[in-house]
């Protein structure tokens, strides 16, 4: 029952996040974005890639599960926040806390189970590259 959750939950962060922001589009399409934006839906692909590796983590305990439940959250509001509240000082601060609860959660799983923690490096990565790909839209 906990692997099915732990891959359910970032499952339905990732699927819920991309209907509630997918009006959005059009204004995203209007921006002057970065030269190293990855073209048509890789970014949604690769961001469901990497939500399925960080649900997949076996050997997790209790509390990292509440870890990646709380980065997570935080994950989801970040596009909200950007695309849809025009609140551009919450848009930039919000990625940062992000940042921090992600490499929180990625070294609390490598202490865990190290496979976990190398499974959300890859995620971490991810998410930096994007938050550098959007610093253009909220400066």
């Amino acid at each position: 029952q906990k692997r099915i959750a732990c891959l359910a939950m970032p499952l339905a962060v990732d699927r819920l996040s991309a209907l509630l922001t997918c009006s959005s589009m059009n204004q995203f399409e209007a921006l002057n974005k970065s030269a190293f934006i990855p073209v048509g839906m890789a970014v949604q692909v690769v961001w469901t890639i990497l939500f399925v590796l960080s649900g997949s983590i076996e050997g997790a305990k209790s509390d990292s599960f509440d870890r990646l439940g709380a980065q997570l959250l935080f994950n989801f509001v970040w596009p909200i926040s950007l695309f849809q509240s025009g609140t551009i000082l919450f848009a930039f601060i919000w990625p940062v806390i992000l940042l921090l609860l992600i490499l929180i959660t990625t070294v609390l799983f490598y202490r865990i189970y190290k496979p976990a923690g190398h499974l959300m490096l890859s995620y971490l990565i991810w998410a930096t590259f994007a938050r550098y790909l959007n610093f253009p839209f909220i400066c």
